[in-house]
């Protein structure tokens, strides 16, 4: 069983820039918990008085089976049970429970230097970004035009839009912030696209971004337009 100390060493010790605060001084029921943070984004926290709840992110897919299979390990102490997950230190396997502390740092660690850049492609320009997207399909042998009806569908531009876009200085964030009529069907579209599950991206805008991927993508793997868009 691991005590307050050993938590502490055991977070700590897992890189050299997590930080560890007690953020929420403020509030009387929660200003002896413990945050420890891995590039300004929380991956572990408990109250130092109380270590039956010590919340962790998770794989949202492991969750059901974890919470089955071990009565140590709960809801999250005021965190999104979807995401998060609370262990009892005092019950638990120690060496499960180090791995799933290591497991939510390195989930927190790699969604961040993923939100960068992701962000970076935000930044680039629409010109150069788009015409990437027309040269997978072509490179399967469909056409400019069908990228430019998937891409009409999702977001409301006219073809004479998208070509005006292609010579302008409009990056690919403003793309898709300026969208004339985002389709509200683009949130039936599932899977994955570049290892990523597109039901469960947070970010509106980057859920957007994959929509699109994931639409030239089915694209290139042969199926008709009317398929794809028969949501």
């Amino acid at each position: 069983m691991m005590n307050v100390e050993d938590l502490r060493s055991y977070c700590l010790s897992l890189d050299a820039e997590v930080v560890e605060k007690f953020p929420f001084t403020a509030f009387k029921y929660a200003k002896d918990v413990l945050v420890f943070y891995i590039a300004g984004h929380m991956f572990c926290y408990f109250d130092i008085n109380d270590l039956s709840n010590v919340t962790v992110k998770c794989d949202p897919d492991s969750i059901p089976e974890l919470e089955d299979h071990y009565d140590w390990i709960s809801k999250p102490y005021n965190g999104n049970a979807k995401y998060w997950i609370g262990m009892d230190a005092c019950r638990a396997d120690n060496e499960l429970f180090k791995q799933l502390i290591r497991k939510s740092y390195e989930i927190v660690k790699k969604g961040n230097k993923t939100k960068k850049r992701k962000m970076n492609v935000f930044e680039m320009k629409f010109a150069k970004v788009f015409p990437m997207l027309i040269a997978k399909a072509e490179r399967k042998g469909r056409t400019r035009e069908e990228v430019y009806e998937l891409t009409e569908w999702l977001t409301g531009y006219s073809s004479d839009e998208l070509d005006h876009l292609l010579n302008s200085d409009t990056t690919y964030g403003e793309f898709f912030d300026r969208a004339p009529r985002m389709n509200p069907a683009r949130m039936n579209v599932k899977g994955r696209i570049c290892g990523v599950r597109i039901e469960e991206i947070e970010d509106p805008k980057m859920r957007d971004m994959r929509v699109l991927d994931k639409l030239v993508d089915e694209l290139a793997k042969g199926k008709p337009v009317e398929k794809i868009l028969n949501l």
